[in-house]
């Protein structure tokens, strides 16, 4: 049985007796999320800690301007880098993480005969409202649950006698749970496999309690059929129930393809390309698959340089 060991607590706030632990990968999830055009999200949530550290990265901070020329200048490259390197787990990136007390120092690695990248950022803490302290608190408690949790199953395993073929199908049968982040509020129901969502589940705003997402998910992310809410401006990407969804299908934790979105007032329609909106129209019969409008643009392009050509000779 692995044991789950707390984080060091500490009640003082001197800055410089940081206590620092360096952590093995496996104990973080990690969501890279676009906030707007010019504004990504980095989330990091501790497995069996509960806490929850994030950094938004906006196209104006220091940071980006300062490493600018390592993304050939192009904001969504930046996003591109923390999102192969941290969720799609790209063989090419390293990262690693130290845990400090108030927040987490991420170092992401990448080198061929082209380009050398070594990005270091360090991301705080999301306090809950009941401050630090309680956090800790908190975060002891979901530890001792854990524990508790595999004591359990070791003595359901052990009284029931079950082969190891039915325990290691077991590990990958779906169960509908509950997910609850550091502030005690719930953020998850639906299934999950290997401690991930998976199947059909609803995210719930850590903040407000309004839906953010119902649909399917896929090893954690909004996989297949799904709807997205945004309402207001809440800073955690959505807020569900409220102004503005948008329903269609999403790849790998994107939305790709044809969309319905309903705001108050109208009903239109929108294509994705891996979450790049390129088309917008009230009338369905003008949005076509993401290959067929890509081509239409092709042989418009074709087409005006034809036409310039003539221009020229003439």
């Amino acid at each position: 049985m692995n044991i789950l060991l707390a984080e060091p607590v500490s009640l003082t706030n001197d800055n410089e007796n940081q206590e620092k632990t360096i952590v093995e990968d496996n104990v973080y999830d990690f969501y890279v999320e676009f906030v707007d055009d010019f504004t990504f999200l980095i989330r990091i949530v501790g497995k069996d800690t509960g806490l929850t550290y994030q950094k938004y990265i906006k196209s104006t901070d220091d940071w980006y301007r300062e490493n600018m020329m390592s993304f050939h200048g192009l904001f969504k490259n930046a996003f591109k880098l923390f999102h192969n390197c941290l969720v799609k787990k790209d063989h090419r990136f390293t990262y690693h993480i130290v845990s400090m007390n108030k927040s987490i120092c991420l170092n992401i690695k990448y080198g061929d005969v082209f380009n050398n990248v070594d990005h270091t950022l360090d991301i705080p803490i999301n306090q809950s409202e009941n401050g630090y302290t309680y956090d800790l608190v908190v975060s002891c408690q979901n530890q001792i649950n854990a524990i508790r949790d595999k004591v359990t199953q070791l003595i359901t395993y052990s009284n029931t006698q079950a082969s190891s073929n039915t325990q290691a199908s077991s590990n990958t049968q779906a169960s509908s749970k509950e997910l609850f982040s550091c502030n005690g509020n719930c953020i998850y129901k639906g299934d999950i496999v290997d401690k991930k969502r998976h199947g059909k589940g609803t995210e719930y705003c850590d903040t407000t309690g309004r839906i953010v997402y119902e649909g399917e998910f896929n090893k954690g992310y909004y996989h297949g059929q799904g709807t997205y809410y945004i309402f207001g401006t809440c800073l955690v990407m959505s807020c569900g129930s409220g102004n503005k969804s948008i329903s269609g299908r999403f790849l790998n934790g994107l939305i790709h393809g044809v969309s319905e979105t309903k705001s108050v007032s109208r009903v239109y329609y929108e294509l994705y390309d891996h979450g790049e909106l390129i088309h917008s129209s009230s009338n369905r019969s003008d949005i076509t698959t993401v290959e067929d409008y890509k081509q239409n643009q092709r042989l418009k392009q074709l087409k005006e340089q034809r036409s310039n050509r003539g221009h020229r000779r003439s």
